[in-house]
């Protein structure tokens, strides 16, 4: 069952500007499943986490409420390793090289990808439990970290969620409506000032590039 957004049209249809849909502020496991269906969430168990994820808010969501597991093959957004491989730690120093952060903006030693697409990955820091972001194509040259990009993986959740709302919309509202709908999603949870590009170029190759895989 698709999720409502809290407001509408005049005629019932959907319009850029619509308030932000019931639930994404604060996503549980009821709000994801609903987005994705029940079999499309990776809701690990305690015990499949691994020991370098310290952050205790961080291992609580995840068995509890968890993270899509999805390929989103118009967009090109995949997390389908979590359902195989788990969360597997890697070494911020190799991913990140030079770029890796330190003193005050510090990530922690481990980190973990929870979704990937070709132009960037979701990384969570084992330490924070925030969620940062990794530039593949600058890996090469040592320049792999992104930035920061949300605070916690409820705030990661609720963006993937509101865009796989978003992609649902695209064949009926057109590509540029849906698109000013989803920023301003993203503008109400405070995600989109420090990165307004990243989820255009994420929807400006809709359907070009990707096949379905599964």
């Amino acid at each position: 069952m698709e999720e409502t957004p809290t407001s509408r049209a005049g005629d019932g249809s959907l319009e850029a500007g619509v308030g932000l849909p019931a639930g994404a502020r604060d996503p549980d496991a009821a709000w994801l499943d609903r987005i994705f269906g029940p079999e499309r969430v990776w809701r690990p168990s305690e015990r499949e986490l691994p020991g370098e994820l310290t952050h205790g808010p961080t291992r609580e969501f995840l068995t509890t409420v968890g993270l899509p597991c999805v390929w989103m093959e118009r967009i090109g957004l995949d997390s389908r390793s979590l359902r195989l491989e788990g969360l597997w730690a890697q070494n911020a120093d190799e991913a990140y090289a030079v770029s890796r952060p330190l003193g005050a903006g510090a990530v922690a030693d481990s980190c973990f990808k929870l979704m990937e697409h070709p132009d960037h990955y979701f990384m969570l820091d084992g330490d924070s439990g925030g969620i940062d972001l990794f530039l593949p194509d600058k890996w090469d040259w040592g320049r792999g970290y992104g930035g920061r990009y949300a605070s916690s993986v409820a705030e990661f959740v609720a963006v993937v969620g509101l865009a796989a709302l978003t992609v649902k919309r695209v064949d009926d509202m057109g590509l540029e409506p849906a698109l000013v709908m989803f920023e301003g999603w993203l503008d109400e949870l405070g995600l989109l000032a420090a990165y307004p590009d990243l989820w255009s170029y994420v929807f400006e190759y809709l359907d070009e590039y990707f096949d379905d895989e599964s």
